[in-house]
C-alpha cells in the first residue's frame, strides 16, 4: 500500500473543493460586487484561494488552481 501523501493542495475540509463549490463562491463574489461583468476570472481565482486551492506551489499543471488547469 502506498503511504505517500499527495502533493495536491487540500481545502479547509481536508479535500479539494469541487468545481460547483468554486463556481458558487465565484458567483457570490460577482453578486457582492453588484453584478459587475468582466471580472469572472478574478472572481474564480479568488474563490479558489478562499476555498483552499492555492496552498501548494504551482510548479506542475496538477498543482495549479482548478481554473488555470481548465484553461490549459
Amino acid at each position: 500500500m502506498d503511504t505517500k501523501k499527495s502533493k495536491e493542495p487540500v481545502g479547509r475540509a481536508g479535500r479539494l473543493p469541487t468545481q460547483p463549490e468554486i463556481a458558487g463562491r465565484a458567483f457570490a463574489l460577482f453578486l457582492e460586487r453588484g453584478g459587475q461583468h468582466g471580472r469572472s476570472l478574478e472572481d474564480w481565482l479568488q474563490a479558489e484561494q478562499e476555498l483552499g486551492c492555492g496552498q501548494a506551489p504551482r510548479q506542475a499543471a496538477s498543482n495549479r488552481p482548478l481554473g488555470l488547469r481548465l484553461l490549459a
